[in-house]
């Protein structure tokens, strides 16, 4: 082979070689995905055309912005521009089942109204027909509702099927904004919130998280206004941060840690920002988060002794019979006279008791006669102090009982945090009541009486003879004693 054939095949297998790659290039170009990922499934074939739109105030559009609960329009248009008309036209609306379209979508997520289930007997040459559907969205998220399909027969009896393209939407918890929160948790404490209360020398957090709800990237710079230097020690090197290309919806926070040196009501103001609208090249200053109120006192007991921190509440209860205490007393069911039951209560701690009240267990009227009893209630009991109460029972049946333990709930003032403690409780003893029939005196009735008549009558009789007898022999001794 001479070097004329080797160099006509070399150049045919370089123009072989090039021309593999640009089409490797174009297939590689045209392959890429669609800007958003959005792959816009229209039949450019078919002569039946299917549009789906957000309408918006300038016209329609495939892709939209708007934030939480509120409600948009979406136009679905049915173009028919082949040469025959078309027939029994339905459609397929994604939005009946959105978790369809995609898993992560929840139908709470949505409110949507309108004509999902829509219909045509036919449309016509060179006709559009179109429908509405509304869309509430109620979760921040960015979503791509697929196309609508819609399915039609030509004349002739075949049956086809468009497809729309579908529609990009992003949800935003709020409009083109930098939200900002201000919050405090003090040590011990589990969640974060707007006010604060801590003792003196206790420790809290502040913490301070911005998210950007702008439609570009932010860079921020953040200074938190200075706490009370007197009544707050802090490093005051924490109250400052930056961040940079902070993404649409995307969250960013810093904390700085605050110790309490003085007893008062203190305000923590807005924090100053900075922001740069990365895209737009724009710069806002303002002053935003919610003010924060911290409360520090200085508690009253801490130690470790229970006895100084909570009122020491007794509830003693007795039947008063004579001027005398007792805890259990027997007593007749025919007896008319009521007994008396005590109840003391006393508070022998040095912490004061308020708000408190009484709750008595009473037997039915059948069982026992009760009064007395009422909605007691006492506003304090400080130290040393005491109440008396009392009620009246009066039995109306045989048997053992027990007089239920009285239940007495206060109120007191927690001596380390200063804030009101509610429904504590305490308990009397029990009393027992013994009721029994009374004794039954005997008398002597009729029957005794002529049982014991006629008795000392045979009695009698039965001496009588004696009685005659010894009178006789008496009568005789003396008749012989004169002869």
């Amino acid at each position: 082979m001479n070097s004329k054939k080797i160099s006509t095949i070399f150049v045919l297998l370089s123009i072989i070689l090039v021309s593999t790659f640009i089409n490797a290039r174009i297939i590689s170009i045209n392959g890429l995905p669609a800007e958003n990922n959005l792959e816009r499934k229209i039949n450019q074939t078919s002569p039946i055309n299917i549009s789906k739109n957000i309408l918006t105030i300038n016209g329609t559009t495939d892709y939209y912005r708007t934030t939480v609960n509120n409600t948009f329009s979406v136009v679905i248009e049915i173009n028919n521009n082949a040469t025959e008309a078309i027939y029994n036209v339905t459609v397929n609306n994604p939005e009946q089942n959105v978790s369809q379209m995609n898993p992560l979508y929840q139908m709470e997520w949505f409110t949507i109204t309108g004509e999902l289930e829509k219909n045509w007997s036919s449309i016509g040459v060179g006709e559009t027909v179109n429908y509405t559907l509304d869309i509430t969205p109620h979760h921040a998220y960015n979503y791509t509702f697929t196309g609508t399909t819609v399915y039609y027969s030509w004349e002739n009896g075949t049956q086809e099927e468009s497809t729309s393209n579908a529609i990009i939407f992003e949800v935003y918890e709020e409009g083109p904004s930098l939200k900002v929160e201000k919050e405090v948790r003090v040590s011990g404490e589990e969640e974060f919130s707007t006010e604060g209360r801590l003792p003196i020398e206790g420790n809290m957090t502040i913490r301070i998280t911005i998210t950007n709800y702008y439609y570009e990237p932010v860079n921020v710079t953040m200074i938190d206004s200075n706490p009370n230097a007197t009544a707050f020690s802090y490093n005051t090197t924490q109250l400052s941060a930056n961040v940079t290309l902070l993404k649409t919806n995307e969250t960013f926070s810093f904390s700085y840690r605050v110790q309490a040196l003085e007893k008062g009501n203190y305000q923590f103001d807005q924090c100053a920002l900075n922001i740069t609208l990365v895209n737009s090249n724009e710069t806002i200053e303002l002053f935003a988060g919610d003010s924060l109120s911290i409360e520090v006192y200085e508690p009253i007991y801490t130690g470790p002794d229970w006895t100084k921190r909570v009122p020491l509440i007794t509830v003693k209860k007795y039947f008063l019979i004579d001027g005398k205490q007792n805890k259990s007393y027997m007593m007749y069911n025919n007896s008319i006279e009521p007994i008396t039951i005590q109840i003391n209560i006393t508070n022998s701690g040095i912490v004061t008791a308020y708000n408190i009240t009484l709750k008595e267990q009473l037997y039915k009227d059948w069982v026992f006669e009760t009064s007395g009893v009422e909605n007691w209630s006492i506003p304090s009991l400080s130290q040393g102090e005491y109440y008396l109460f009392n009620y009246t029972i009066v039995p109306q049946i045989l048997g053992t009982f027990k007089i239920e333990p009285t239940e007495v709930t206060f109120d007191y003032i927690n001596q380390r945090t200063l804030l009101p403690e509610t429904n504590s409780t305490a308990y009397s003893n029990i009393l027992e009541v013994l009721v029994v029939t009374p004794p039954v005196k005997e008398t002597k009735s009729r029957q005794w009486w002529i049982i014991v008549g006629l008795s000392s009558g045979v009695l009698l009789l039965a001496i009588i003879p004696f009685i005659i007898a010894f009178y006789r022999y008496k009568g005789r001794k003396k008749t012989q004693k004169g002869t």
